[in-house]
This record gives structure tokens, sequence and C-alpha cells, in this order.
């Protein structure tokens, strides 16, 4: 219950926080009068996904992982939708070009869910597989410039747009309202992934290790990951020790002489 409220109000509870949840409960609803009654519209706030501390994942990540699962579940319908425009075009060649977009764009959002936060060699692997072609010797990274029209783009995108005869400047096989349609849901696909592309270039630089300004959270979460490995080997030293029949107190009263630093 109490973290339903808290996506909801997109605040965290805290006890004895009064005025901080009456803040979010007004920022979240807005009350009008209508006919002679109240009426609640409630603006959604920011994304909030429990941290690593809590079995989660940070809200850095959530944000572009949400906009992601929402841009696959609008993608899949429309891409299984699609249709060969070409009278050339082999259906073989169409299915598991289908297929395989669809393979590549959910792993790539499943990725970006990633708990401990998305290994980015596999994401840009991911966006590089849909976007640029393999013999293109272009890399996936934040330096290159990203093709965004969705008559350029290579990838396995790209090669479905060409063997569907989807390409708006080049191919000219529409011939109906309904073809049209057809190539409008092409370039549909190409733009949910091209900006979520886009948006994974804005904000990897704050999540990666060594950056300079870097999300809290993801250090927070990334510092408690270490500490946890730290009590795991406390455990492991404990466990070895009591095999031995050295007990606690016999430990507190051991001396233990480090080789090379006889400050400790």
């Amino acid at each position: 219950m109490t973290k339903a409220m808290g996506d909801v109000l997109g605040w965290e509870f805290k006890a004895g926080d009064t005025k901080g949840f009456v803040g979010a409960l007004t920022r979240s609803f807005s009350l009008t009068e209508v006919e002679g009654h109240i009426e609640s519209k409630w603006t959604p706030r920011t994304y909030i996904v429990q941290s690593d501390l809590l079995g989660g994942i940070t809200r850095a990540q959530a944000s572009i992982y949400i906009r992601g699962k929402e841009a696959l579940n609008q993608s899949l319908p429309l891409l299984d939708g699609l249709y060969m425009l070409d009278p050339e075009a082999d259906t073989e060649d169409v299915t598991v070009l289908k297929a395989v977009v669809k393979s590549q764009f959910t792993e790539l959002v499943n990725e970006l869910g990633f708990l401990g936060g998305p290994r980015m060699t596999h994401v840009n692997q991911y966006f590089k597989l849909l976007l640029i072609d393999a013999d293109s010797g272009i890399t996936f990274s934040l330096s290159s410039a990203l093709v965004v029209d969705p008559d350029k783009i290579g990838g396995t995108l790209g090669n479905l747009r060409d063997v569907l005869g989807l390409n708006f400047t080049n191919q000219d096989f529409v011939n109906s309202v309904e073809d049209e349609q057809d190539l409008s849901n092409y370039r549909i696909i190409s733009d949910y992934v091209t900006s979520l592309a886009q948006s994974w270039i804005n904000n990897v630089p704050f999540l990666g290790l060594d950056t300079a300004k870097p999300f809290f959270v993801t250090h927070l979460v990334l510092l408690s990951r270490r500490l946890l490995v730290v009590a795991e080997s406390a455990d492991e030293v404990r466990f070895t020790l009591d095999s031995v029949f050295v007990g606690p107190a016999e430990r507190q009263a051991t001396e233990i002489k480090f080789p090379g630093h006889p400050e400790l």
C-alpha cells in the first residue's frame, strides 16, 4: 500500500513528514468545481521506482527504461501489422527480419531495465544492430552522429524497410490509403527507436562509474552493493573461524599482524 501511494504521489514516505505528504498530494491532484461538485484530476509526477537498496532500479535508469517499455509496447503491434508493398519481396525474408527486429528491440529494453544499471556495451550493440549496417564500419557511441531519417537508417530496421518497399524517398509502391498507412507505421517504429537512442545518448553520461556528474542514487546503489560484499566477506571469515572452533571470545583476544604494515 505504501509503495503504491508513493508511486501515485511521486514521493517517498518518511515517518512524521506530514508537510511533505500534503505537498505531494497537492502537486499530484488538482481540484475543480464542476456543476456543483468537486472533481479531482491526477497529474503524474516523476517516476518512482525503488532503488537497489530495496531490490529495484534507480530513478535515473527507470526514466529511460519506462520510456523504452512504452516504445516497445507501441511498436510491436505496428511491426506485426507491416506488410509488403514491393511485389518482388520474399515472404520468408520478411518473416525473419520482423522476428529479428522484435527480438533485438525486446532485448534492448530488457537491458535498459537490467538490475544494477544497464550494461552500456550491450545497449550500444543493440542500437547498432537496429540502426547501423554491419559493413559500414560505424559504431554506435556518444560521439557518433545519430541518423534519424527513417529512409536513411541502416541495420535490421533499414533492411526491413528495403525488403518491404517502405522507403518513402527511393521507392514508390504506395497505391492506396492502406499502403500509405503501412508506410507511416514503419516510420513510427523507426521514430520510436531513434528517439529512444537519443534519450540514451543524452542520459548515459550520468550513468557511468567514472562520470564527473553522476546521478546520486546510482552511485548510492553501487556503494550499497560494495558494502554488502564487505559484509558477506566478514560473514565468511566468521564461518571459517567457527569451523575450526575459534569462537567470538577467542577472536576478540587474538592479535593479527599484517606484514609490511606495523601500524595495523
